[in-house]
């Protein structure tokens, strides 16, 4: 717990920060700093949102905080001192010593490559061994994936044997629109057909079908609106106890201030402060109109058990990370992912726009559902 490091480090309070925020500030920062091929810890892995908020002088002393909570982790000066160890701590410190992959393995092999830690590929690039990465760029969720290095050689497959080729032109421009290096065209093999589908507005799907959402605050709206239309649904079982968590803090930041637990809005320290920097998220303001009307969290438990069924909904709601490595029958794409991200220009901003929607695209066996004019938003993001 953040107290308990503050505790542990006599971490101070920093400009408006409490020594406790310091502490989260300080476990974010060195989890994107493990992210990265990075040597020294510096101000570009502090979160945004707070680097923005300090002045030159407070972003120096937090980062020398910063320094010391990544010393204390990786030699801890005292042995009272034990601070959480996660994998990518190990990965990165491994990737600082120059140390290579035990020599008693002769081949490595990988899966889903598009996910591998920067850092974890610095190790596998200077191992001895054969390393065989079998991976899709756009199906990193992250931003820009990391890539081989440009002596190791490499095959494009671009068939796919889930999807039939009525797909190919929705999925082929996500393809050319991403700002990674793969540009073979996707081309459908499946035996059957895919059938794909258009809706407008927000239709309430009529049949089994698992709607794919952009993100938590669209989750919660589409939710409200499936209970509010009577309908029987699931959510997948990744998503379930996160959601849970962030509609009752939404509920509750509303209602009375409470700071939030949840990782995407624990930063808001009240409900202006979330509002204001989700001004422009759709699904957002579908929430805070519903909490304006008083929705409470006798509602939500209400819904919850009318409306939401352990496995009997024939619709399910799911994120697309909850997605990666499935398949369904029927895909139904949300309207909100067509919404284009604050700093949209940026090559790693785009490449999750684009990933997201390819992710979703292909995870449709027979059908998919997207909203009218998708392919005109593809044209004009492009542009």
């Amino acid at each position: 717990a953040p107290s308990q490091v503050v505790s542990l480090l006599s971490i101070p309070a920093v400009a408006h920060l409490s020594p406790n925020e310091v502490a989260s500030i300080c476990a974010r920062t060195v989890a994107s700093y493990c992210n990265t091929t990075a040597q020294n810890l510096d101000f570009i892995h502090l979160p945004m949102a707070i680097g923005s908020q300090l002045s030159v002088v407070d972003k120096s002393a937090l980062l020398e905080i910063v320094n010391l909570y990544w010393r204390e982790l990786i030699r801890p000066s005292e042995p009272h001192i034990r601070l959480p160890i996660r994998g990518y701590h190990r990965i990165k410190l491994l990737s600082l010593t120059g140390e290579v992959l035990d020599t008693q393995y002769s081949h490595i092999i990988v899966d889903e490559g598009h996910d591998i830690p920067t850092p974890m590929l610095q190790i596998l690039d200077r191992s001895p061994q054969a390393v065989i990465t079998l991976s899709d760029e756009l199906q990193n969720l992250n931003g820009m994936a990391p890539v081989r290095s440009e002596v190791i050689r490499q095959r494009a497959l671009a068939q796919s044997i889930r999807l039939g080729k009525q797909v190919e032109d929705v999925v082929n421009p996500l393809i050319q629109a991403h700002p990674g290096a793969s540009k073979e065209l996707f081309a459908g093999r499946a035996d059957h057909c895919t059938n794909l589908q258009h809706y407008s507005g927000w239709q309430i799907p009529q049949r089994a079908t698992t709607i794919i959402v952009a993100d938590e605050f669209d989750l919660f709206a589409w939710f409200q609106r499936l209970s509010h239309a009577g309908a029987s649904f699931r959510l997948a079982r990744s998503t379930f106890k996160d959601f849970m968590i962030f509609a009752q803090d939404c509920i509750e930041l509303y209602s009375n201030g409470t700071r939030p637990r949840h990782g995407l809005i624990f930063r808001y320290a009240s409900w202006d402060a979330l509002s204001q920097a989700m001004a422009s998220n759709p699904s957002f303001e579908a929430i805070e109109r519903m909490l304006h009307k008083g929705y409470s969290q006798a509602d939500f438990e209400t819904a919850v058990n009318r409306h939401m069924r352990s496995g009997g909904g024939e619709i399910t709601l799911a994120r697309v990370s909850d997605t990666k490595n499935m398949e369904f029958s029927s895909v139904y794409l949300s309207r909100d992912l067509l919404v284009l991200p604050a700093g949209h220009q940026h090559p790693d901003s785009r490449a999750r726009l684009f990933s997201s929607l390819y992710t979703a695209c292909t995870r449709a066996q027979h059908e998919l559902i997207v909203p009218e004019g998708f392919a005109d938003w593809i044209s004009d993001a492009v542009k």
